[in-house]
């Protein structure tokens, strides 16, 4: 994991962490820049094991991840991610809402 994660894990070493884990950590604590640049390929094999409704975060972000999540499946990065779940929004006219 790169450098820039490791004042996320303050309390212990990184290492000591479970790849799920550390994706909870990230997700609860990260900017929202730090967020999406955590390896996409982690993002997407862990994310069906982190329990979303019971994440220490903001309801935005829970929400967000909620949100993109099927999309996360899905993809091959936050770019893909977006894209689709844009075009998915369009498609239901949910933009003018």
């Amino acid at each position: 994991m790169q450098k820039e994660y490791k004042k996320y894990f303050w309390d212990s070493s990184k290492e000591s962490f479970s790849k799920e884990y550390q994706l909870n950590r990230i997700i609860e604590y990260a900017s929202f820049p730090d967020l999406i640049k955590y390896p996409f390929d982690e993002m997407k094999k862990n994310i069906n094991k982190v329990n979303i409704n019971s994440l220490r975060t903001g309801y935005s972000r829970v929400k967000l991840i909620q949100m993109l999540k099927p999309y996360i499946l899905k993809s091959r990065s936050w770019e893909e991610v977006m894209n689709k779940y844009l075009a998915d929004c369009f498609e239901r006219n949910e933009y003018e809402k």
